[in-house]
């Protein structure tokens, strides 16, 4: 990858760790449209911010190549608003998440994003103890 490659690279990074950091430290979901170009990134980070308010999220990895950025985070919250259907249980929860997300034209254009969400939904009550992670 050449240098333009290399500042494409820098430049996307920087959009989502600004996106990131909008929504999962500062909490600011009503900030995302200069980041971010689908509405249902944005309805999906609001509802998540509503459902888990003190949501907080902390980068392990970042990968960049051309206007593609891999990351991989942990993340811990509490449930504290209505999440699909779940009214509040005061639960806490940490979890880990990978995310692909693809820039265009200096906003989040697309995004691939793995939850490890055994934990939330325990948290939510969506799920009981008897269900198990793999080994």
């Amino acid at each position: 990858m050449g240098l333009e490659g290399n500042a494409m690279s820098a430049q996307a990074k920087d959009v989502v760790r600004r996106y990131l950091e909008t929504v999962f430290v500062r909490h600011e979901v009503d900030q995302l449209a200069p980041l971010v170009s689908h509405e249902g990134l944005i309805k999906a980070a609001q509802g998540f911010v509503v459902a888990f308010p003190d949501v907080n999220m902390t980068f392990e990895h970042t990968v960049a190549e051309g206007d593609w950025v891999a990351v991989g985070v942990s993340a811990t919250g509490t449930h504290k608003g209505n999440f699909r259907g779940h009214a509040p249980t005061g639960n806490r929860w940490e979890s880990r998440a990978t995310a692909w997300y693809k820039v265009s034209d200096g906003r989040i254009s697309d995004s691939w994003i793995v939850w490890d969400w055994l934990p939330i939904m325990r948290a939510v009550g969506a799920v009981g103890e008897e269900i198990k992670a793999h080994p």
